[in-house]
């Protein structure tokens, strides 16, 4: 019977110890895992993007350089203005030749239009003619003349033909509405259009042009941001995406300079689950890359938690470019009132 008892003991002692070391090499493989230089997304699903107005002023109008500087600063899309007033703007076979270029370093391709309501269906046919061109999102750039309740039927004519003609012959496109940053100080804009037809907005954080003509400094424009675009918004049954577009103007081009350190200090402020962008291209200098550098670069995964904690994946290449981020889609899916009057 002691023998028994014995050899029980000494089985259990040796199963304890068998559980111990494998805890204890399992927590020094995590923190050995922990260390090392894996790379994890800060940036979102659409990552960092850079708008780009006029090509021929971005890298001298050389795309392949335009795509290689894209990737050595990770960029994750890049928006290009293919179109103006209803009318081609950028030279078309450059457009498409960056959407190719684009779709095979892995950055999304988007394009959008200046919209001045003057003619609708111009401006309509050129977004339909520019995703044909290879665009997998299409941004209408809608500001002022477009506020005003009394210009909603105005956008809708716009935007839901387009909606109903994507859906219909390019499902994976998106749609989204780049315009004022602050809702609440444009509260004649016809927002209800743009959540009911688009995927996403782009609000415009112009904060340095805020700084100048409200005298707002950035402290106070990110509490503004905050509160308008914050929690509680997200909370509606209204909400919608949100892709932030930041600015980063050049020296000597008749705007207000962004310091450099006030760039960095929004890109880290503002987080966002699908992206972030900054325009524009052109107008950047070096010390506004040095940045965006800093701002995408790998960070090395710190700890076991961050390991254990299922990272969002790259977006998957689907037809030569990408499938669209899911968070995307469950807006998207929701958001179709259209479809019932």
């Amino acid at each position: 019977m002691a023998y028994r008892k014995n050899r029980s003991c000494r089985f259990k002692i040796v199963v304890m110890a068998i559980v111990l070391l494998t805890i204890i090499a399992l927590a020094l493989f995590c923190l050995w895992r922990g260390q090392q230089k894996e790379p994890w997304d800060p940036n979102g699903s659409l990552g960092v993007g850079v708008w780009i107005y006029d090509l021929n002023q971005a890298e001298g109008g050389d795309i392949k350089a335009i795509v290689a500087k894209a990737k050595k600063y990770r960029l994750g899309h890049i928006i290009v203005c293919a179109d103006r007033g209803g009318r081609q703007f950028n030279d078309r076979e450059k457009v498409k030749e960056l959407f190719a270029l684009c779709c095979d370093a892995g950055i999304l391709p988007i394009a959008y239009q200046r919209c001045f309501g003057n003619d609708t269906e111009a401006e309509l046919n050129a977004a339909c003619q520019t995703i044909e061109d290879g665009a997998v999102f299409y941004i209408f750039d809608m500001e002022g003349e477009y506020e005003g309740k009394d210009n909603s039927e105005k956008m809708e004519a716009v935007l839901l033909p387009f909606r109903l003609w994507v859906d219909k012959f390019h499902s994976d496109c998106l749609i989204g509405v780049s315009t004022f940053g602050l809702r609440n100080y444009h509260a004649d804009f016809p927002w209800e259009v743009t959540f009911k037809y688009c995927d996403m907005i782009w609000p415009q954080y112009y904060w340095s042009s805020w700084e100048e003509g409200q005298g707002w400094d950035i402290k106070k424009s990110l509490s503004l941001i905050a509160t308008d675009w914050g929690e509680k918004y997200a909370e509606r049954e209204d909400a919608i995406p949100v892709v932030p577009t930041l600015q980063a103007y050049g020296r000597d081009t008749g705007f207000t300079p962004t310091d450099p350190k006030e760039l960095e200090t929004m890109l880290k402020k503002l987080d966002t689950p699908l992206g972030i962008n900054i325009f524009r291209w052109e107008l950047m200098d070096q010390s506004h890359w040095d940045v965006i550098k800093r701002y995408t670069e790998p960070k090395p995964k710190r700890n076991f938690w961050r390991w254990l904690i299922s990272e969002q994946p790259p977006p998957e290449k689907v037809g030569g470019c990408f499938s669209l981020p899911r968070v995307i889609w469950r807006s998207r899916n929701r958001q179709r009132r259209y479809y019932t009057g």
